[in-house]
């Protein structure tokens, strides 16, 4: 009676065994079917689940020894393959994600990538208020392709139109300025605090020293014909600049900054950190992750396409490389390198395919032709992701032709305040290039009450050079981690 029933029972199971050729792989938790799990076994054979999640059960009877199940997002499960018998459940890890298809080829489509890149943005990365310790390089390459003065009117016999002629003629037609500052970067993506350690600034770096003489000879000028304690205004139109006129153009070799003698008092003081902080808020404009980004990749994906390239290694990081361009009133074609554990990006390169501004008033004009860039991420110590190194380089013209009226007024003087004029036309046009580097040496977390206590005021000023100082970082310490980074990823 006992072998009847157990050879039933054998019976019954072996029957409904028989009628389950398809075996399902199910998420843990929500019991959906996972679509495109790797499943393999043996020295490489294998095999993909079904958009429904299903694969043939058949295909396992000849296999002896274990089946490897693994996908994206979800902790890898081997199985003894005679014991594969009902659906396997995957269970998720802390970043599963959700609704990624692989395909028969097991990669990703480029969409689906970045639909993942997406979903982990807020995890990936660092949004709070961080400590950045940094190094600041800006490069201005400019060129002059035109430049005709007309003097109308001078009560400086000097300056008339002879005189201008050969200013002209001796002006370089290309000139340069250098800025490179350290310190100490505080706030986020968009706020903005500076304390600069140390930092130089150099004029006319390339050519002959044709800053130096340009200015000795104004001063010459000035000295002879303007009284110490005057002032000018420069009026052109209805538009009007005030600046001292107190102090020389030179002060031991050093070429002074005129730009330093414009405005208020209190801008004066704070004119050189708050050129800075625009720089580098024109630095951090382009990365991806502000919602008012240049490069709005990630915020207007559906307006861009997408391209898988290929895979490489970055850092020891197995990265997806896929390349994406605007098919939507878009500004911006570039790469972009995303770690295939967590689905951050870890680098993108970026250029412009139009202008990105453009003006012309009352004279004067001005085009941001377009930039390019590259921006690195590397994850800190608390496991997210913090900027590493941001190169752009910027593309602008520019054009002037409009009349200008220069006037010396002196306030201690009896009668009239007006002690000199110059009128002339002028017409301008050129261009310039801006390159930026910037380099994040170290970081750290930083509160909002530490925030509101940093005082900008403690930033250094740094000297004006007539020429580049290479031996100017020579002493610092972090001198080599900054030409380290600039070389890797600035080949």
């Amino acid at each position: 009676m006992f072998k009847k029933i157990l050879f039933i029972w054998i019976l019954i199971n072996t029957s409904l065994f028989a009628q389950q050729k398809e075996i399902y792989v199910l998420d843990a938790k929500t019991k959906k079917p996972l679509s495109g799990v790797n499943i393999t076994w043996g020295t490489g054979e294998g095999m993909v689940s079904e958009v429904d999640g299903s694969f043939e059960k058949k295909i396992l009877n000849s296999v002896k020894g274990i089946v490897h199940f693994s996908y994206v997002g979800y902790k890898d499960l081997n199985v003894k393959a005679n014991q594969i018998t009902s659906n396997i459940e995957l269970t998720p890890t802390s970043r599963a994600l959700s609704e990624v298809v692989i395909s028969k080829e097991i990669l990703l489509t480029a969409n689906q990538i970045i639909d993942s890149v997406q979903a982990h943005v807020v995890d990936n990365y660092n949004f709070n208020l961080t400590n950045r310790h940094f190094f600041l390089r800006q490069k201005d390459d400019g060129a002059v392709e035109q430049l005709n003065v007309h003097i109308k009117k001078s009560t400086i016999p000097v300056f008339d139109d002879a005189f201008a002629k050969k200013m002209i003629a001796e002006m370089p037609k290309e000139n340069d300025f250098l800025t490179e500052i350290m310190g100490n970067h505080y706030g986020d993506l968009k706020k903005l605090k500076l304390l600069i350690s140390d930092g130089y600034k150099a004029y006319d770096t390339e050519s002959n020293g044709y800053l130096e003489n340009y200015y000795q000879k104004l001063e010459e000028i000035i000295n002879t014909h303007v009284k110490s304690d005057s002032y000018f205004k420069i009026r052109t139109g209805i538009f009007s600049i005030e600046t001292d006129v107190n102090e020389t153009f030179l002060k031991e070799g050093e070429v002074v900054d005129v730009r330093n003698d414009m405005g208020n008092a209190k801008k004066q003081a704070n004119f050189f950190l708050n050129d800075r902080k625009e720089m580098l808020g024109k630095v951090f404009e382009d990365v991806f992750l502000r919602k008012d980004g240049n490069v709005d990749v990630l915020q207007d994906a559906d307006k861009y396409q997408f391209e898988y390239i290929d895979e490489m290694i970055i850092n020891g990081q197995d990265v997806y490389v896929l390349d994406f361009k605007p098919k939507k009133k878009k500004k911006y074609k570039g790469t972009l390198y995303i770690n295939q554990d967590d689905f951050s990006i870890v680098k993108l390169d970026f250029n412009s395919t139009m202008a990105l501004f453009k003006i012309k008033l009352l004279g004067v004009s001005f085009k941001e032709k377009g930039n390019k860039g590259t921006i690195v991420f590397e994850k800190d110590i608390s496991g997210k992701y913090n900027v590493k190194y941001i190169r752009k380089i910027a593309n602008m013209e520019f054009g002037i032709d409009r009349p200008f009226v220069i006037v010396e007024k002196n306030k201690n003087v009896k009668g009239r305040r007006t002690q000199n004029k110059v009128k002339f036309d002028m017409v301008m046009k050129g261009s310039f290039q801006s390159h930026y580097d910037y380099v994040v040496l170290d970081n750290e977390v930083l509160t909002a009450s530490k925030f509101q206590q940093i005082d900008e005021s403690q930033s250094k000023q740094p000297k004006d050079w007539a020429r580049h100082n290479d031996n100017f970082w020579i002493s610092s310490p972090q001198w080599p981690l900054v030409e380290e980074t600039m070389n890797e990823f600035n080949p």
